[in-house]
């Protein structure tokens, strides 16, 4: 029906572990970007099937809407997410000529109303989507939303019989339509999806923000990588060696010196920032490098060299990184999520920059081991020193 959830609001409750806030949840397992496009091609499969057409499940990079969501979710809309809502409803508009004898005032009325519903489920998926890479609902609600709402991508683009059987999962009827029950269906359906939202953005808010604020204190990661930090400062980073902490962080600033860099990038939200360091931490290979960093703590002979191990890389001063695919940490629409410039010319003779293509590319989080008041390391949870967007190397 209408405004039907996919999330079964299973949160985990995030953990508190010497004193800063863990965000738990079910591990993550790798390629997870993988098994999205596994679930997205499943509900094109569907559509297609009930449109009669055998052909389309290896068109779905063409048969999706990949902006709609953010106005409802983020309040800012688009022109590439105007399109698509354009579009959603010129499509719904011929089917319904198609289906039913309507007015035109009507069948506009009818097809804005479904535009919006099609838009909040939208939304949610991509605030559910948010809420996995937290830890706070299970891949098993993700990968079904992602299908159900790739099934109704496409049921609206092919139009036809795939629209009629989309429409009737939503339980509205248009072979035999009631316009002012389909209206009413509809905005129904659209006011529980934006209620629904609305709640669970402020409890991730919440989280978010406590989180971040301990993320902050630990490193200097946010201060130098998130939102907080504007392209200006990413430029005048590599062009002027300037570090954007002096804006961001004034007092840390001053005691932790950076050597000039030729690439500054950033994750552009908040809570994408939060949600990356917290889906890294639950990832097999955060544990792997945590487990090895622990053996090196108690192994003199390694001495203080560097050491890789597939996506990770150990020192023997309780140090460690980590480096997942971007898509899997971030989301297929990872690209609009980040942002990174490169300076070409020297440090002393800067000749200009260019933006950074971060397809196929990393997100790197380095982590720490604490220390007691004795200077000694401490076997227990690391700190995060910093995270942050880099480019397929």
């Amino acid at each position: 029906m209408p405004g039907e959830a996919h999330n079964c609001r299973c949160y985990a409750e995030p953990a508190i572990l010497n004193g800063q806030t863990i965000l738990t949840g079910r591990p993550v397992s790798p390629d997870l970007a993988d098994r999205i496009s596994d679930a997205q091609g499943r509900g094109l499969a569907r559509a297609g099937e009930d449109a009669l057409v055998g052909t389309v499940t290896g068109t779905y990079d063409v048969l999706r809407f990949s902006y709609l969501g953010y106005r409802r979710l983020f309040g800012v809309i688009t022109d590439e997410e105007e399109q698509e809502r354009l579009t959603a409803q010129q499509n719904i508009l011929d089917a319904l000529e198609r289906l039913a004898e309507l007015d035109r005032e009507t069948a506009e009325q009818i097809a804005e109303e479904a535009v919006a519903y099609f838009e909040a489920q939208h939304a949610e998926l991509r605030l559910l989507d948010l809420e996995y890479r937290l830890g706070l609902t299970s891949e098993e609600a993700l990968l079904r939303a992602y299908e159900d709402v790739a099934y109704l991508d496409a049921s609206v683009l092919l139009g036809g019989t795939a629209f009629t059987a989309g429409a009737a999962k939503l339980g509205i009827n248009l072979t035999r339509l009631r316009p002012t029950a389909a209206l009413n269906a509809l905005r129904a359906g659209r006011n529980r999806f934006d209620d629904m939202i609305n709640t669970r953005r402020r409890e991730i808010t919440q989280i978010a923000n406590k989180r971040y604020a301990e993320l902050f204190d630990q490193g200097h990661g946010p201060q130098r990588h998130d939102g907080d930090v504007t392209r200006q400062m990413l430029i005048d980073r590599v062009m002027r060696n300037e570090d954007p902490m002096i804006h961001t962080d004034p007092l840390q600033a001053s005691q932790v010196a950076h050597p000039p860099t030729r690439n500054a990038s950033r994750i552009i939200d908040r809570e994408d920032y939060v949600a990356a360091e917290a889906f890294v931490r639950r990832s097999p290979d955060y544990d792997q490098a945590r487990n090895l960093a622990l053996e090196w703590l108690t192994d003199p002979s390694r001495g203080r060299r560097m050491e890789q191990v597939g996506n990770i890389e150990i020192n023997g001063e309780g140090r460690f990184s980590v480096r997942l695919p971007i898509k899997d940490v971030l989301g297929s629409d990872s690209a609009q999520r980040v942002e990174g410039v490169a300076r070409f010319g020297s440090v002393k003779n800067p000749q200009g920059y260019v933006d950074v293509d971060f397809e196929n590319g990393s997100i790197v989080a380095v982590y720490k081991f604490p220390r007691d008041l004795n200077g000694e390391l401490v076997a227990s949870e690391p700190a995060l020193i910093t995270l942050f967007p880099e480019a397929l190397r």
